[in-house]
This record gives structure tokens, C-alpha cells and sequence, in this order.
């Protein structure tokens, strides 16, 4: 993949190796991407559960919430396309940028990525319980598939 053929993307959710929806990043139909490594947010967001499907929402609201932990990869146009209709952006989520750190990294390397955000919410969702990775689990297990 060429530099400027791509963009990062910081991926926090479903998408995440092990992760349900995991699968989907490697259908070749989608596009190309490439895993970088994992990272975690600078400044700290709000990464909540919530519907009745237990959909990972990160809420737009800095200085609210944890440290996030996620992927970064590297994405080819197609890929992004396919992202955004996943994501449902513009109307759902709304993919914008963020600074991450990326693990692992002597120099503790800071990155600009690309990561799809929930940016309009009822602040009843700010009372929920941020975490700071997530994980579909049995007690919490994602629905949609």
C-alpha cells in the first residue's frame, strides 16, 4: 500500500482482532489493510456499552472517560469506504481524527488516526461506566452479527 493511498484508522470495538466483526477487515472484497500495532488514546474518551445490542460507542467528549486501548491499522481507499458504511457514517457514527500512542514503541510514538466516533448522544450515556478496552464477552456478548 502506497502512503498516500492510505489513511490510519484506530479501531476500538468490534473490529478488533478476536472480536466478532474481526472477519470482515479481511474480506478481500472490502479492500486492503494492514494491522500496525496496538495503541491507546492521549487524551482520555468515554468507550461505553450500551443498546440492546451492547454496541461499543467512543462518545465525542474528551476529558470524559479512560484511556482507550485499540488497533491501528493502515487502510486503502476501498477499505475506508467500506469502513464508513460499517460505521455507518456520516449518520451514525462520524469518523474524525485522534491522536494515539502506539505500544510497544521505544520512543512511545504518536500517531494521527482516523477513528469513528459517536458524536451526537443523550448525555444519559455519559453516566454510563466508560471503559477503557472493549471486549464482547458472555456477561455482555455483542447480538448483532
Amino acid at each position: 500500500m502506497t502512503a498516500k493511498a492510505t489513511q490510519l484508522i484506530f479501531i476500538y470495538g468490534t473490529l478488533k482482532k478476536g472480536q466478532p466483526n474481526h472477519p470482515h477487515l479481511c474480506e478481500t472484497g472490502h479492500g486492503n489493510i494492514k494491522f500496525i500495532g496496538k495503541a491507546f488514546t492521549e487524551q482520555i474518551f468515554p468507550l461505553i456499552v450500551a443498546t440492546k445490542w451492547n454496541l461499543p460507542f467512543l462518545l465525542h467528549k474528551s476529558g470524559h472517560g479512560k484511556i482507550v486501548r485499540g488497533e491501528v491499522y493502515e487502510a486503502d481507499s476501498a477499505m475506508v469506504s467500506w469502513l464508513d458504511e460499517f460505521e455507518g457514517h456520516p449518520e451514525v457514527y462520524e469518523r474524525d481524527l485522534i491522536s494515539v500512542v502506539l505500544e510497544g514503541s521505544a520512543s512511545q510514538q504518536s500517531l494521527t488516526c482516523q477513528t469513528y466516533f459517536l458524536k451526537i448522544f443523550p448525555d444519559g450515556l455519559l453516566k454510563k461506566p466508560a471503559l477503557d478496552t472493549y471486549t464482547s464477552r458472555e456477561e455482555q456478548p455483542y447480538t448483532i452479527q
